[in-house]
């Protein structure tokens, strides 16, 4: 019979962030969705200058990756409220 001497950590031991670390995740994905807004515009403005130039495929197609930002940000704003209390957490340096 083998056997090994470490301990395996604990499932909910491993599962948890430390909050320095879902601190600077909640500010990441708070970012992403800044930035995903920021492309959204400008995907819905590039949209409309292909259409004005006649390119309504481009238009068609840049139309639906501004919705996919859209998406994404439906789910980041998800693992924010997953993070939920963390969001709470003044990690300002002193």
């Amino acid at each position: 019979m083998m056997h090994h001497d470490h301990d395996h950590e604990s499932a909910s031991h491993r599962d948890e962030l430390s909050v320095s670390d879902a601190y600077k995740l909640v500010k990441m994905v708070e970012h992403w969705i800044r930035h995903n807004e920021d492309h959204e515009r400008s995907y819905r403005d590039w949209a409309e200058r292909a259409r004005e130039m006649g390119q309504e495929q481009v238009y068609t197609i840049l139309l639906e990756v501004a919705r996919e930002s859209q998406v994404q940000n439906l789910h980041l704003q998800k693992v924010l409220k997953a993070l939920g209390s963390m969001r709470n957490v003044d990690k300002t340096p002193r």
